[in-house]
C-alpha cells in the first residue's frame, strides 16, 4: 500500500490519521510496518466500505473507520497468517491509518508510515480475519514504583475463531498474559515479558475457539516510575492495556472495535520488589 506521510513539530504530540482509496479487491496474507521512524508509537489500520476523503488529517486514539485489520507498535515483527486465512479488502473500500507520534527534539520531524501488506489470491483467503482490541480502558497505576496487575477482557456473545495476537501496552509495561478461559478450564494464549521498542506478533499453532459463555482475559503488568498515578489515555503520560486479537467469527457484524474491553475494572495486585531498569 502507499505511504502515509505525517509532519510533526517540536516538542509535540499527536495522532495524525491518513485515508486511502482500494480500486480492487486485495487478498493478504501477510503485514509488515516498514522502516517506522523512531518517534512513531502505535499504528492502526482500519477499512470501510463508505468511501471517504482522501489525505492526511490531525485525528485521536480513537479514531477508527469500519473494521481492524492491522495494529502496530514500535519494533513490531511482521505477521504472516495461516495458509488459508488472511485479511479482504473489497474495492472500493477506504483504509484509513492511525499513528501515534511523540517528537520530544527541537525540530520538525516529517517522515511517512507505510505498512506493506502480501499480497495472494481469493484462493488464499478462504477465512477472512479482522482484529478487535481485548483488555481495560480502566487503568490505574499508582505512583509507586510497584508492579500492578490491570486485567480486563471479555465474554463474547457469539463464536469467535483467535488466530493470533499482539500486545499493545506503553513504557510502563512489563508483561502480558492472554487466556481463554471455558468452564473450568484455562488456555494460555500469551505469557510473556513485555518490551516496548520490540513488540512481536503470536501466531496461535492451532486456532482458540470460544464459544459463547467463555472468556478472554487480558492481564497487564505495569510499574509506574512517575510521581503521579496513572490512567489510559491517547498520550505518552498515560498508558493502555490492551490486546490485538485477529479472529473470525460466524457473526461478523460487529465493528466495535473496543467491545472486548467494555464495562471491565482493573484488578489492582501489589507484587514484590521495585524496577530495576
Amino acid at each position: 500500500m502507499e505511504s502515509a506521510p505525517w509532519s510533526l513539530g517540536p516538542d509535540n504530540e499527536g495522532y495524525k490519521c491518513y485515508v486511502i482509496h482500494v480500486a480492487s479487491d486485495q487478498y493478504i496474507t501477510g503485514f509488515r510496518l516498514a522502516s517506522p521512524s523512531p518517534i512513531q508509537g502505535e499504528v492502526q489500520l482500519s477499512m470501510t466500505p463508505t468511501v471517504l476523503p482522501l489525505g492526511n488529517m490531525d485525528c485521536s486514539m480513537g479514531t477508527q473507520t469500519g473494521k481492524l485489520i492491522y495494529a502496530a507498535s514500535r519494533g513490531t515483527s511482521a505477521i504472516e497468517f495461516p495458509n488459508g486465512k488472511g485479511v479482504h479488502v473489497a474495492a472500493g473500500s477506504s483504509l484509513l491509518v492511525n499513528i501515534h507520534l511523540t517528537n520530544p527534539t527541537s525540530a520538525t520531524v516529517q517522515d511517512s508510515t507505510t505498512i506493506e501488506g502480501r499480497v495472494g489470491t481469493a484462493a488464499d483467503v478462504a477465512t477472512p480475519l479482522t482484529m478487535f482490541l481485548a483488555g481495560t480502558l480502566n487503568l490505574q497505576i499508582p505512583a509507586d514504583n510497584l508492579p500492578h496487575v490491570q486485567t480486563g477482557g471479555c465474554g463474547p456473545e457469539t463464536d469467535q475463531h483467535l488466530v493470533a495476537v499482539i500486545p499493545l501496552m506503553r513504557d510502563r509495561g512489563t508483561h502480558q498474559a492472554v487466556k481463554v478461559i471455558i468452564g473450568t478450564d484455562t488456555t494460555s494464549l500469551l505469557d510473556a515479558a513485555y518490551d516496548p521498542l520490540h513488540v512481536s506478533y503470536s501466531v496461535l499453532g492451532a486456532e482458540q475457539h470460544v464459544p459463547p459463555g467463555g472468556k478472554i482475559r487480558v492481564e497487564c503488568t505495569c510499574v509506574n516510575d512517575t510521581a503521579n498515578p496513572i490512567g489510559f489515555g491517547d498520550s505518552s503520560d498515560s498508558d493502555t492495556c490492551l490486546t490485538g486479537v485477529y479472529h473470525y467469527a460466524a457473526d461478523a457484524s460487529s465493528s466495535d472495535v473496543y467491545a472486548c474491553t467494555l464495562n471491565q475494572t482493573p484488578d489492582i495486585v501489589h507484587d514484590e520488589g521495585k524496577r530495576t531498569s
